[in-house]
């Protein structure tokens, strides 16, 4: 067989006038991979603030609402109320109508806009030579930091466990006995949304800033890691003329 003939073979083992294997891609450079950082960490952290926000104002309001309704249910226990189910959603669910409750419910949804702002400002971001698919990179490099945060958390739950002691319990005689030294009307005092809300939400804020320190650092590396994975590919290399 000749190198004329169909299906003969060049030096490389491939069929004469097939088309090349394509280039390798090549490295991300040096300022796209610095603007690939900067964009998780600006972007996805910006994304992180804005979940952490949605989650603390979520908390707030389901601490308003579940430790005076379990604080109430537990006086109307002790007094032997018949009906205690409507008396605790009359107490309860007017908190709901005031400007503490008002001001967390709005800021649920305003956490969700500033997290989807952050991974909308990482794809403007992206958009930089050397970068390419600035809207897969984001949401792909977002995924797994929120997949690898969620690991770390669990671990460090894990190793933070043994050291947490039991809860003691309330009293020798449970909540209603004689001896359990429980004060109904100390409980029903505690029973309001308002200033429990102002105790928690100092802790409550720290907390959340606490907690996304981790998952920022991980988005840095993850929005590199992605933008390196889908890095753009060489330009493909000029065909050799075929002979007449």
């Amino acid at each position: 067989m000749t190198l004329s003939e169909p299906g003969a073979l060049a030096g490389s083992g491939r069929p004469i006038g097939a088309a090349p294997l394509p280039a390798p891609r090549p490295l991300l450079p040096r300022a796209a991979a610095h603007r690939a950082r900067l964009a998780g960490g600006v972007g996805g952290g910006l994304a992180w603030l804005g979940l952490a926000v949605a989650q603390a104002c979520a908390a707030m309001l389901l601490l308003g609402l579940a430790i005076p309704a379990l604080l109430l249910g537990a006086v109307a226990w002790m007094e032997g109320a018949p009906e205690p189910g409507a008396g605790i959603a009359r107490a309860v669910l007017p908190w709901l109508g005031t400007p503490t409750a008002i001001a967390l419910a709005i800021g649920v949804p305003l956490g969700l806009g500033m997290a989807l702002l952050g991974l909308w400002l990482s794809a403007r971001m992206l958009r930089h030579p050397g970068l390419a698919h600035p809207v897969g990179v984001t949401w792909a490099a977002f995924g797994i930091a929120l997949v690898a945060a969620s690991i770390v958390s669990g671990l460090g739950s894990s190793a933070g466990a043994p050291f947490v002691g039991g809860v003691p319990g309330i009293g020798s005689g449970g909540l209603g006995g004689s001896s359990s030294g429980i004060d109904p009307d100390a409980l029903a005092e505690w029973a309001d949304a308002d200033r429990l809300v102002a105790i928690a939400w100092p802790f409550v804020a720290i907390g959340s800033l606490a907690s996304i320190i981790v998952p920022i650092v991980l988005s840095v590396f993850a929005w590199w890691w992605m933008a390196h994975a889908m890095r753009p590919a060489a330009p493909s290399p000029a065909r050799p003329p075929t002979e007449p």
